[in-house]
């Protein structure tokens, strides 16, 4: 009786409810729930990209450019552009065997002219392509892969994307002989109109720094060139993508406790109505050595002190009987980020906390234990992926009680598409649903049964989530898989 209440209580809300996240002090111990070290997964590529220049002459509109092939062998190109069709390939006079694809859900409404010559020689290339018709082409690139093995890989080296930096982008040759030069480095940066060009420095990463000041969605293109040890040229680039975001807050390094809560005090910069704390609450064992007792996070508005702002995470104290942790306690690895693109607006390594947690507290049983559901009607909710132009499901192949989810032709962060998806239910009147999800749409479910308290926590069945060709950990473009690294 209490669930469906409280079933119907959040049904009637106007949003999904915050949920307390918690991990156990294995999670805490193997580092699961550390964010990564940023060069642990770099961007990785054998080819070359660069973005064409169309000028018109007597012909029509064309462009051309240089490519540097330090191996005879294969050569993939493709021309990706929302014009794709429009163009014409050569090179040098080399056959080519073109096809015109989608350019998928990477970028919607773009092409791919993709071409092949199975024996290209090494050497400098010139790669023309004309444009018919009248029109002013639209953007293009051109993206090029030879039979070359060096790699260039590059990351953004922080996960404190915020507008006051220091924000860098870091890059180092994988794959490289000894003996292996380079004399050419560029950083082209794009962001909100603003464009600029920065030279990397030398070193082991080499290093460019993002102009401090910007905000917006930065393009940016990582480009090196040089010589191998046998006097042949190369040269590799490759797109960055990331957000730079004013920063929110700042922790203020006061912590205390209440009830079951733990309440963080911090400075607010800028509005934010909603963000993601995270911290691993440590204390002590019988021999006065720290030991983990669980990880918190939480999506949270942040509640107001005077001038300042608290963040409260709640500790289910089934947690701290099961550690027998005692006085002194600490949070430790604190962070808050942006919900939508999880940038870290504020971390800590470590936050002592004073005040001791209420004796009672630890007696007390978890308010988070799992119970059976009893009393909801089932429905079914069929939810598409990125960027869909409509339906994706043949929705007569599923039983009622059925749902659609439709959010045509729409670019949403992971939180954003968990919230619709929310509130698609809830106009519905659903209390329980599970979820048929292609792509993107399966990460938005688990986002939302992670974070947020809705039906999809009391779907009955044996899965509330059923998805396909969702990226759980990432995707390459399989249009773009003959442009990956080997």
């Amino acid at each position: 009786m209490i669930l469906l209440l409280a079933a119907l209580l959040f049904a009637s809300q106007s949003g999904p409810a915050p949920k307390q996240v918690v991990a156990p002090p294995a999670d805490i111990l193997s580092g699961i729930v550390r964010l990564p070290d940023p060069a642990s997964a770099p961007t990785r590529t054998s080819a070359f990209l660069a973005p064409l220049a169309f000028e018109r002459g007597p012909q029509g509109w064309s462009a051309q450019t240089h490519l540097a092939l330090e191996q005879r062998g294969p050569l993939r190109i493709a021309l990706l552009s929302p014009g794709a069709a429009d163009l014409a390939l050569e090179i040098d006079g080399l056959a080519l065997h073109t096809q015109l694809l989608s350019a998928g859900e990477d970028f919607p409404g773009w092409m791919l002219l993709a071409g092949e010559c199975a024996d290209a020689p090494a050497g400098e290339l010139a790669l023309h392509v004309a444009c018919r018709g009248e029109r002013t082409p639209t953007e293009c690139w051109a993206v090029l892969r030879g039979a070359g093995t060096l790699e260039l890989e590059c990351w953004v080296d922080t996960q404190e994307l915020t507008s006051d930096g220091p924000v860098g982008v870091a890059a180092r040759l994988a794959q490289a002989p000894t003996g292996t030069q380079v004399d050419f480095t560029r950083l082209t940066l794009e962001c909100e109109g603003r464009t600029a060009d920065v030279a990397f420095t030398p070193g082991e990463p080499w290093r460019a720094a993002v102009p401090a000041g910007w905000s917006g969605e930065v393009r940016a293109r990582v480009e090196f060139g040089g010589q191998l040890p046998d006097g042949a040229r190369f040269v590799r680039s490759t797109p960055l993508t990331f957000p730079l975001r004013p920063r929110a807050c700042l922790f203020d390094g006061r912590v205390r406790i209440e009830g079951a809560e733990i309440l963080i005090g911090a400075l607010p910069l800028a509005p934010a109505p909603r963000l993601h704390v995270s911290a691993e609450l440590w204390g002590r064992d019988a021999r006065d050595e720290p030991i983990p007792v669980c990880w918190l996070s939480r999506m949270l508005e942040p509640r107001r002190a005077g001038e300042r702002w608290e963040f409260a995470l709640e500790l289910d104290p089934a947690f701290l009987a099961a550690a027998q942790a005692t006085v002194p306690f600490e949070l430790r690895e604190l962070r808050v980020q942006d919900p939508d693109s999880e940038v870290v607006y504020d971390r800590l390594a470590r936050l002592a906390i004073v005040d001791e947690f209420p004796r009672a507290l630890a007696q007390q049983a978890g308010p988070h234990t799992r119970a059976n559901v009893t009393g909801f009607q089932p429905a079914l909710m069929l939810v598409h992926g990125y960027c869909s132009g409509g339906s994706i499901w043949p929705a007569a192949d599923f039983a009622q009680p059925k749902l659609e989810f439709l959010d045509p032709n729409a670019n949403r962060t992971h939180d954003q598409f968990a919230q619709l998806i929310a509130a698609r239910a809830q106009a519905a009147g659903l209390s329980s649903f599970g979820v048929v999800a292609h792509s993107q749409g399966g990460a938005a479910a688990l986002q939302l049964l992670t974070y947020y308290t809705s039906g999809l926590d009391f779907a009955i069945g044996g899965r509330r989530i059923q998805s396909l060709a969702t990226p759980y950990q990432g995707r390459r473009s399989r249009r773009w898989a003959a442009f990956r690294a080997a």
